[in-house]
């Protein structure tokens, strides 16, 4: 069966996780940055709109948490001169006495929409956050259109 060849993305952006709803309280922001350094680490050949970056773009177009929701994908992606955008989202839950994050990323294609790439990590509050999402990302590596598989 024919595979469509995955887009070769110049710029990706990172969509704030408190502007999709989620706290700004707690890890979220260590979150960012972990998900931003892993992409540095893995050397992926894209530039990288970092959440902070994105969400003064976003406030100086009035959008913020009440409106982005009426937004489409493509919409933010143009709003934000990106190829493609990655939506984050985390939940926490309690198993016994730990405290778990579920985290899930999406790579989604800015100018269709369509999601390309989807991985989830469950990680403890107090775990290292940046190498579990370099674990994410690297386990993904198969499927991330941006790295080289050499």
């Amino acid at each position: 069966s024919e595979f469509e060849p995955i887009p070769q993305f110049q710029k990706i952006a990172i969509i704030p996780f408190h502007l999709l709803g989620y706290p700004e309280a707690d890890n979220v922001f260590q979150i960012e940055s972990s998900i931003e350094d892993a992409f540095t680490r893995l050397q992926i050949p894209a530039q990288i709109i970092s959440a902070r970056k994105t969400a003064a773009i976003f406030s100086s177009q009035g959008i913020n948490q009440e409106n982005i929701h009426s937004n489409t994908v493509e919409d933010l992606a143009y709003i934000l001169q990106a190829d493609a955008i990655i939506i984050g989202e985390i939940s926490s839950e309690m198993k016994g006495d730990a405290h778990f994050d579920s985290v899930v990323l999406k790579l989604i294609d800015g100018s269709t929409g369509e999601v390309i790439w989807k991985a989830n990590k469950e990680m403890a509050m107090q775990s290292d956050k940046e190498a579990a999402f370099k674990e994410v990302l690297t386990a993904s590596r198969s499927k991330f259109p941006l790295i080289d598989k050499n």
